[in-house]
Order: structure tokens, then C-alpha cells, then sequence
């Protein structure tokens, strides 16, 4: 049985694939693309491959997508996002891009999932993953807007290394996570705890992992417009950074990464050279005659 649903005008309907009738009140869409392209769950090896993205509905994902289209040749490009109705990207994007709804709650599911994929490279941005009214698009109805980042990100671990096609893991993460609480200005750091000791916990697994992984840690992060085009993000692998970083630019550095070997099994903060912000004793701006707090990492 199939649930036709008319959204896009190239696309006369939708067609999703019922893989359980219903499940805590809310129907649980099998990992159906929503393209013209065959399910994941075929035998085709068509759509294999690529990059798989956790967390498709947010300005971090737009960029990301973009960035990887236009500076990377990886395809095709496997987008996880649960609020697909809701989610203006879809219509937008080439046939290389394809989005699926995967219960991410699910361990069998996203096992099932990645096996029949098999992506080399996977990349979690859920915890930036968030609708318009700021709370998770994994479960919109519930308080767990972090756990499911860390569930969804941890399930998406464990299954990329019991199949082994994962070439990278890259998680993106916060400043303030792991060893770089201290970086936090004191004012934020109580209210940002409990997101930050899950983000903790998923860095640690990942690394005791035995997966080829990467984590990024931005800071906070900015939505780009046409008239920010002096930006120099930078990478370090100092715990001694603190600043803003644009999404585009968090995005491309996130791309060549990827490609970049000198980048494995490494930890790095994702920051803006020219918002560099200093946290004590008082947060105020980097002068311009200041040198930088930490050094780069050169790609």
C-alpha cells in the first residue's frame, strides 16, 4: 500500500512506501527517496555510494549540499530528514541529491539503511537540524530536540562500523563539547550543558570507534548573505578559539575535510579569523592589532 501526497509541481505525487502501519500515532515512512530514483532498498547500485547527511532541514544542510555540489565530486548525496513535506530544499536540488525518511530512532532501520547504500562518507549535523519554529524536526511533538542527535548519530556509528563501507565519519559538533568546555564564556555554559555533555558522549564514541572520523566544532554559527565576504575561516585544533563562523564557511571548510587525509582522527574548532572573540575575564572582540590566540591548521 502506497500514501500518494501532491507537494511539488514536478512531481505529481509522492510516493512512499508504508513499512509499518502506524507507530506511536505517527506513520513511519519506510527509507524511500523521494526522487525519480529506485528505493535504496532495491538491488540497483545506482544510488550507492556517495555521501550520506544526518539532519536535511536547515540552513547548515542547504549550505553543506551546496558546497559539496559545487567543491567536491562526491554523488550521489543521501540526505536523511524526517520533515520532508515541510522541507523547502527538496524541490530545489538535482537528481543527485536524494532524501529519504529513515526512522533514526530505529537501529535495525539505519542499519538496514547504510548496508543497502553504502555511503563512504557519512556526516551528522543533527543537532543544527531544526524547523522553523527552532525545535527538532525529528520529533517536533516531544522534548528530546537533543536526543535525537544523539541517537540517531550513535545508531548511525554503530551501524557504519559493523558494515565497514565507511571511508570518514564527520561529526559536527560544538565548541564547548569534550575538552573545549573552557572556551564557553561562563554565561552560557550552565545553560548549554545538557546539549553539550550528549554532543560529549557521541565525540567519545566515535572515537573509541575504530571508524576514520573527524569532528568539527564551530562556533557559533551565523546564516551568510551576500554582503558578508570578508570572512577567513580557519581550523585549529587549539582549545584557546572562540568566535562566530558563517554556515557557507563551515560548510566548505566540512568539504575539504573530507577529501583531506591530513584531517583524520582529528578534532578541530571552526572559527571566523575576523570574529575572533576573547572570554576572559569579560567577552569582547579580538582587536585588529591582537595576534590570534591559537594557530592554524593548513589544509
Amino acid at each position: 500500500q502506497s500514501l500518494s501526497i501532491p507537494i511539488f509541481p514536478f512531481h505529481s505525487s509522492l510516493q512512499f512506501r508504508s513499512k509499518h502501519s502506524l507507530h506511536s500515532s505517527k506513520i513511519t515512512l519506510s527509507s524511500t527517496p523521494i526522487t525519480n530514483y529506485s528505493s535504496p532498498l532495491s538491488s540497483s547500485t545506482s544510488n550507492q555510494g556517495g555521501t550520506l547527511i544526518l539532519g536535511g532541514n536547515s540552513n547548515l544542510s542547504t549550505s553543506l549540499i551546496h558546497s559539496f555540489l559545487t567543491k567536491s565530486n562526491t554523488s550521489p548525496i543521501h540526505i536523511i530528514s524526517q520533515n520532508i513535506i515541510n522541507n523547502r530544499n527538496v524541490s530545489n536540488t538535482p537528481d543527485s541529491v536524494l532524501y529519504y525518511n529513515v526512522d533514526l530512532n530505529s537501529s535495525d532501520d539505519i542499519i538496514d539503511f547504510i548496508r543497502n547504500i553504502q555511503p563512504s562518507v557519512i556526516i551528522s549535523c543533527l543537532s543544527y537540524s531544526k524547523d522553523e519554529k527552532n525545535s527538532s524536526e525529528f520529533d517536533t511533538n516531544s522534548y528530546e530536540s537533543t536526543s535525537i542527535d544523539y541517537t540517531g548519530t550513535i545508531h548511525a556509528i554503530e551501524a557504519a562500523k559493523s558494515i565497514g563501507c565507511v571511508d570518514r565519519f564527520v561529526y559536527v559538533s560544538r565548541l564547548g563539547a569534550g575538552d573545549s568546555e573552557n572556551t564557553l564564556p561562563l554565561a552560557i555554559k550552565d545553560s548549554m550543558r545538557p546539549q553539550l555533555l550528549e554532543q560529549s558522549r557521541i565525540e567519545k564514541a566515535l572515537k573509541l570507534s575504530g571508524i576514520t572520523y573527524t569532528i568539527v566544532r564551530p562556533g557559533p554559527i551565523v546564516v551568510s548573505n551576500e554582503e558578508q565576504n570578508s570572512s577567513k575561516p580557519v581550523l585549529t585544533e587549539s582549545l584557546f578559539g572562540y568566535g562566530t563562523i558563517l554556515d557557507t564557511d563551515l560548510c566548505e571548510l566540512i568539504t575539504k575535510i573530507v577529501n583531506n587525509k591530513k584531517t583524520e582522527n582529528k578534532t578541530f574548532a571552526a572559527l571566523d579569523k575576523t570574529k575572533i572573540l576573547l572570554t576572559s575575564p569579560y567577552v569582547r572582540p579580538l582587536e585588529f592589532w591582537e595576534p590570534l590566540p591559537f594557530d592554524d591548521f593548513v589544509l
